[in-house]
């Protein structure tokens, strides 16, 4: 999310069960998960791993929600591994958001 109110709402509601990444945009996100497989490949294997969900903005500067999901659907996604993707916004109308999402690979 590019909005740190909303990255702390989501922090203080799931840090203290999860462990939470922020990313203020897409391309953050991306490159977070590009470090985490290196690091799976590596030495480093207990220092980083995939998340177990993503939740993701639709309306972010530069890539969008739906860029990034085509991303990670185009490189972590396997027969046996699917990273979930739950997509938010606060802009986007509701139906065309679903069914974007939907069509694009969304949990």
């Amino acid at each position: 999310d590019d909005d740190e109110v909303n990255q702390e709402v989501i922090h203080n509601a799931l840090g203290e069960r999860y462990d939470v990444v922020r990313a203020m945009n897409g391309n953050d996100a991306l490159a977070h998960l590009e470090r985490c497989t290196k690091a799976c490949s590596t030495e480093e294997v207990g220092t980083m791993r995939l998340p177990d969900l993503i939740l993701l903005d639709i309306q972010m500067p530069g890539l969008t929600g739906f860029d990034v999901l085509k991303e990670l659907r185009g490189k972590y996604t396997s027969a046996h591994t699917k990273l979930p993707v739950i997509m938010v916004s606060a802009k986007a109308p509701m139906e065309v958001a679903a069914l974007q999402s939907y069509s694009d690979g969304c949990s």
